[in-house]
């Protein structure tokens, strides 16, 4: 983690700082904030993580239409991947609509 390099959850935690909302650094701690929410549910802004809820292994900010922006690896840096790349994952939410105003 550095000014110029990320891992998965330090993108997050610097993404929701910039809309002034505090994150923790790692993402077993990541994914035991904000509200459990629905696959099915999610909508841009949700956070997605692999893993279950303190033992999360990695995280990603949902986008929308079906995609999630994540920090994969030192070799493919800050991508945008399908859903499908890996269906064992979960999301909840921290931001509302009226979180941003």
């Amino acid at each position: 983690m550095g000014p110029n390099s990320r891992d998965c959850s330090s993108l997050l935690q610097t993404a929701f700082k910039q809309v002034g909302m505090s994150q923790p650094r790692v993402s077993q701690e990541q994914s035991t904030v904000g509200t459990p929410v629905q696959l099915s549910n999610l909508q841009p802004g949700d956070i997605l993580y692999w893993g279950s809820p303190g033992s999360a292994h990695h995280t990603a900010l949902y986008g929308g239409d079906g995609k999630f922006v994540g920090a994969q690896n030192p070799s493919t840096g800050i991508v945008e991947k399908d859903l499908s790349w890996r269906p064992d994952r979960c999301g909840t939410r921290l931001l509302t609509r009226g979180d941003l105003q």
